[in-house]
C-alpha cells in the first residue's frame, strides 16, 4: 500500500497577529512548518505535498531543503476545501490513502501516526481519525474512495468534515494531546515553547 501526505500549510494565520507568519515562527530551533514535514518523513509516507497559499513565496523558503513537492492553491482564501482539492489533484495515482496534516500542529507523536496507519491497513477504505480522550483530532487518513468527493468539494472552511459527516470515520483512541491542539494565537505559540524537547513528534510515549 502506498500512502502519502497532504501538509494544509495556505492559511493567513489571521490571528497569530504578528508580523512574522506562524509557519514560520521557530520551535526548538526550526520552523514551525517543519515539524508536519518530519513526522511524515518519520512515518514513511510519499510523497509528501505541502500546499501553501498566504506569503507562499516566503513558506517556500524555508521548504527548499525539505524532500516535499510544494503545491500553490490560489484559492486560498476561500477556504480549507480548496488547499485539500490542489494537493488531491498533485498525487499520483498509485496512492491508496493520504494523511491529512494541519501545518500548525507540531508535536504529532510518530506512534500517533503508526496507528492510524495500521487502521488504514485493516479498513482500506474507510476514513481513520485520532482521537484523545473522545474528542476527534488531526492527522487523518482519507483513502482513495474518497478523493473524488475530496476533489469536487465546494470551496468552504469545511475541509474534510464534510465528507466524515457523509461517509462517518474510525476512530483510533491515541495517547497523544496533540492530536486536537494547534497554534492559532501567538499565546498557543508561547505554551508550545514552554514543552519539553522529548516531547516532540518522535517520543515514543506517545506525548
Amino acid at each position: 500500500m502506498k500512502y502519502a501526505a497532504i501538509i494544509l500549510a495556505a492559511g493567513g494565520g489571521s490571528r497569530f497577529q504578528q508580523t512574522t507568519h506562524k509557519l514560520l515562527v521557530e520551535i526548538q530551533g526550526k520552523p514551525l512548518i517543519h515539524f508536519p514535514i518530519a513526522a511524515a518523513i518519520a512515518a514513511q509516507l510519499d510523497p509528501i505535498i505541502v500546499v501553501v497559499g498566504a506569503l507562499a513565496q516566503e513558506i517556500e523558503k524555508v521548504l527548499a531543503d525539505q524532500p516535499v513537492k510544494v503545491v500553490m492553491n490560489e484559492d486560498w482564501s476561500l477556504g480549507q476545501s480548496t488547499s485539500l482539492r490542489a494537493g488531491i489533484a498533485a498525487l499520483p495515482p498509485d496512492v491508496d490513502a493520504v494523511c491529512i496534516f494541519l501545518a500548525d500542529q507540531p508535536f504529532i507523536a510518530l506512534q500517533t501516526i503508526e496507528s492510524l496507519k495500521q487502521k488504514q491497513i485493516e479498513y482500506p477504505d474507510r476514513i481513520i481519525v485520532p482521537a484523545w480522550q473522545g474528542k476527534r483530532g488531526n492527522p487523518t487518513f482519507f483513502p482513495r474512495t474518497t478523493f473524488a468527493d475530496l476533489l469536487n468539494q465546494a470551496p468552504t472552511d469545511q475541509g474534510g468534515r464534510a465528507l466524515i459527516k457523509k461517509y462517518g470515520a474510525i476512530e483510533v483512541e491515541v495517547t497523544d494531546p496533540y492530536v486536537v491542539r494547534d497554534i492559532d494565537t501567538f499565546e498557543d505559540y508561547q505554551n508550545y515553547l514552554k514543552q519539553s524537547p522529548e516531547e516532540g513528534y518522535n517520543s515514543e510515549d506517545g506525548h
